[in-house]
């Protein structure tokens, strides 16, 4: 379990980081949310 964390941990971040953007881009095209949302 305490593997699990420290990689979580060091992955994790960049994740994060990588989903920010991608939800900006989406936010930018707007037609993905809105794909995303069922509409």
């Amino acid at each position: 379990m305490v593997e699990l964390e420290k990689l979580w941990r060091s992955v994790g971040p960049p994740l994060g980081n990588a989903w920010s953007t991608l939800d900006i881009v989406g936010g930018m095209c707007g037609r993905k949310r809105a794909c995303m949302l069922g509409r």
